[in-house]
């Protein structure tokens, strides 16, 4: 199986290594920027050309590792140049969209599909090491299935087959596991620093409190993990916090509300709340603004 891979970004660079290192094929790295497209190439051994129309037809697989908006331009662009084939097979990796964002290619005769794995790559140099025992997402027709399961055994992936018309909502789900783990957090330093912590102490004051609260979720699930005022019923905490944030951080209460109404429901669930503190909770946090 020979592989090739358009787009030269963290996501492509790491997964054409993992590949390389399993003994795959990878027939070249190919980008719009020679110079980049250049530069990935050399670091794995690979051939690199600088624009689509350079592309030879010397691979049974692409993956189309570019942003999600560049997706369904570049592969009618591959398809006009005539640089993909029937009988290909065609893969992207972006989260949101569908294996339909390869409709033209599809429409020649190729296979399509989506691989997108449940992961992030901030790193492109060493991305490479966080594919093992990773999710990835897969889905499209019958061939480019066969194909995206063989790729994820090979390396040590777990398969999530996803229905097209579900993607953007299971995106969603990766990004608020990750992205919004970030924002979080950042909006927990920036109150930390309001309170008076000093800026460089923030972050690592923090760390033994997420670390811990990371390990109980792998080790017990959400209900079990969750603690605090809201876990136990302590509405007049729960005010006091409003209140202080309504003086200090106004623009940022109804966050702190809505994630605390989803904690009044993980509480609920855990039956660590009665129906009235259930109630008592969802009389300030359910108005958008507090008053």
């Amino acid at each position: 199986m020979k592989i090739a891979f358009v787009g030269a970004g963290n996501i492509g660079e790491s997964l054409a290594k993992a590949l390389l290192l399993l003994g795959f094929k990878v027939s070249g790295i190919y980008d719009i920027l020679p110079t980049k497209a250049a530069l990935v190439a050399e670091r794995l051994g690979v051939a690199s050309f600088g624009a689509t129309q350079n592309i030879e037809l010397d691979f049974d697989v692409v993956f189309l590792t570019v942003p999600d908006r560049e997706l369904r331009k570049l592969c009618s662009e591959l398809v006009d140049t005539g640089r993909l084939r029937a009988g290909m097979v065609v893969l992207h990796t972006s989260g949101a969209f569908s294996s339909q964002e390869l409709s033209a290619a599809s429409e020649i005769g190729c296979f399509a599909g989506s691989f997108h794995p449940l992961q992030t790559f901030p790193d492109a140099q060493i991305g490479h090491l966080n594919f093992t025992n990773a999710y990835v997402a897969i889905e499209g027709d019958n061939v480019a299935m066969e194909v995206c399961l063989q790729i994820a055994r090979s390396l040590g992936c777990l398969p999530l087959q996803i229905p097209v018309e579900m993607k953007s909502l299971y995106h969603a789900a990766a990004c608020m596991a990750s992205n919004y783990m970030v924002a979080v957090v950042d909006t927990a330093i920036n109150w930390l620093v309001s309170s008076g912590v000093k800026p460089c102490d923030a972050l690592p004051a923090l760390k033994p409190l997420l670390t811990t609260t990371l390990q109980n979720i792998m080790n017990s699930g959400t209900e079990k993990a969750l603690t605090g005022p809201i876990s136990r019923g302590d509405i007049p905490t729960v005010q006091g916090h409003i209140l202080a944030l309504k003086h200090n951080v106004p623009n940022q209460v109804n966050l702190y509300k809505m994630l605390g109404e989803v904690c009044v429901d993980i509480a609920d669930r855990r039956k660590t709340i009665t129906n009235e503190q259930k109630q008592g909770f969802s009389k300030f946090l359910n108005n958008q603004l507090y008053e």
